[in-house]
């Protein structure tokens, strides 16, 4: 009687391993789904998608380019022109490029696809944007000695915050829609 519950212990366990590792499902861990594009129709339906990458592009440019600021505690009060100078030279590109996306926006008034790429696209602009204004602020700070320990000030936060949401943003537009 020990005999065959034993033996019928270990083929119950055998037979429960043996479907563990064949199994295709493997408990615990997420289920892998074929990745696919957002909506591919949309990138597909572009009429103006030539354009939209132009803009796209300038916009990334801007977003390499702000990498060059470089606010300092020490140096702010010294190199103050110089850091406002390029701030307000890449907010009025990003301004001139959101002209220029207000004017796509009324030639393909028509075409839903090119209206929401390029709001997608718009709203990386008004972050980066957003982003200088917060930089500027911080260089205002900074010679007034309101913000004097860099590491701990809330104008940081907000910066990289904006920075990062754009960088997705940038990301999300070229994965999804084809957007580079």
């Amino acid at each position: 009687m020990k005999n065959t519950a034993s033996r019928f212990i270990s083929i119950f366990i055998a037979t429960i391993m043996l479907l563990t590792i064949t199994s295709s499902t493997i408990y615990g861990v997420g289920k892998t789904y074929k990745t696919s594009s957002a909506p591919p129709q949309i990138s597909k339906e572009l009429k103006g998608k030539e354009e939209l990458i132009k803009y796209f592009n300038e916009i990334k440019r801007i977003r390499n380019n702000m990498n060059t600021i470089s606010i300092n505690s020490e140096t702010a009060k010294q190199k103050s022109d110089t850091i406002q100078k390029q701030i307000t030279s890449y907010s009025s590109e990003l301004k001139t490029i959101l002209n220029l996306i207000a004017r796509f926006k009324v030639v393909y008034k028509d075409s839903p696809s090119d209206l929401f790429v390029a709001n997608q696209i718009e709203i990386v602009a008004f972050i980066l944007d957003s982003s200088l204004q917060q930089q500027a602020l911080l260089v205002d700070r900074l010679i007034q000695g309101e913000a004097t320990d860099l590491f701990f000030s809330d104008y940081l936060v907000s910066i990289y915050y904006y920075l990062n949401i754009a960088d997705e943003m940038i990301s999300y537009l070229e994965r999804f829609y084809g957007i580079r």
